[in-house]
């Protein structure tokens, strides 16, 4: 009898992480394998949480339609469909991976990040709707204008660097204005927004060496880490690796204090994007005071006066001036 042993090495693995800090609205991380084919999604909403509902709710309808060989188009289509009543929006990124020829093909509409890694190295970034990158296309700068659609609000953004502890703010255009409305976001493509234009979503295809990963974050993630910050590069980060690291940036102090010029946004020696406190939560119970008992579990008390022993697991952090964080990883063997 012939036993075919399969390695761990010769095998594809996905980890997925979120964390609704703030506003509740990234899509749950999803993702599809089938013999032939494996298939993913990460969103971001915004201005509410309807898509975000309604992507979460037929994500693995989209992703089995993908997977049938239909491809990444028709699910953008289909993310298209489910939320074109929807005033709300969402960015969107999907992407399917044919395990017998090594083919990915990645769509996108909006600022969800998409970066493949091999070696230490990034061989592919995904192109994202932002001001900077239509501005630097001819094509994407005559689509804005057949779509009524203007470049506007010049304002500091953040900027992280590559190794991994300095940020810089950078004056530039960071959102988009649609003519004769005052509706401003910050990217020219996205599902949902009932009626307005948009434009189309960018759509990629590389072959995939081997083992190389795949990571796909919303902006929680990009806006406090590189492209090519090495936590991204490493072959052994996981999703909540990625997470975590976004989070602490957020929250904790980070980040190296900015030049002179800036130093109204130092906080006792490190730059701070966001100086609010985190509240913690059990269910719908607001935490008082927590402590960490030797067997890993907590005992919390409450601001309602009571207290009980829980699992860290069912504490949930809040803190409105960071962002949700959401990521993907894909290793491909």
């Amino acid at each position: 009898m012939y036993i075919r042993v399969i390695s761990t090495q010769d095998m594809n693995s996905i980890s997925t992480s979120i964390l609704q800090l703030c506003s509740v609205e990234d899509i749950k991380p999803k993702s599809l394998e089938t013999e032939n084919f494996i298939a993913c999604l990460v969103g971001d909403g915004h201005s509410g949480k309807g898509c975000t509902t309604i992507i979460d709710t037929n994500a693995e309808l989209i992703l089995s339609t993908m997977v049938k060989g239909k491809g990444v188009e028709i699910g953008m289509d289909m993310c298209q469909d489910l939320c074109q009543n929807e005033e709300s929006g969402a960015m969107i990124a999907l992407t399917l991976y044919n395990k017998n020829t090594r083919l990915l093909e990645i769509i996108s509409a909006g600022d969800i990040s998409v970066n493949v890694y091999k070696d230490g190295q990034m061989i592919h970034q995904q192109p994202i709707h932002d001001c900077q990158t239509i501005g630097n296309d001819e094509t994407g700068m005559k689509l804005l204008h057949e779509n009524g659609i203007l470049r506007c609000n010049s304002s500091l953004q953040m900027i992280p660097n590559k190794d991994g502890i300095s940020m810089c703010l950078r004056k530039r255009l960071s959102y988009f204005n649609w003519a004769g409305t005052q509706k401003i976001i910050a990217t020219c493509s996205f599902v949902g927004h009932r009626g307005m234009s948009r434009l189309p979503a960018f759509t990629r295809s590389l072959t995939l060496p081997k083992q190389c990963h795949i990571v796909m974050t919303s902006d929680g993630v990009s806006d406090m880490i590189h492209p090519e910050d090495r936590i991204l590069f490493s072959e052994g980060t996981t999703a909540s690796e990625i997470t975590e690291a976004a989070r602490k940036r957020w929250i904790e102090p980070h980040f190296n204090e900015l030049p002179s010029q800036y130093k109204c946004y130092n906080v006792k020696g490190y730059f701070r994007p966001n100086v609010k406190a985190s509240s913690f939560t059990v269910g719908k119970k607001t935490i008082k005071l927590q402590t960490e008992n030797t067997d890993g579990s907590v005992f919390v008390q409450f601001f309602d006066g009571s207290s009980r022993i829980v699992q860290k697991i069912e504490i949930v952090e809040h803190n409105y001036g960071a962002d949700d964080i959401s990521c993907l990883v894909m290793k491909c063997q």
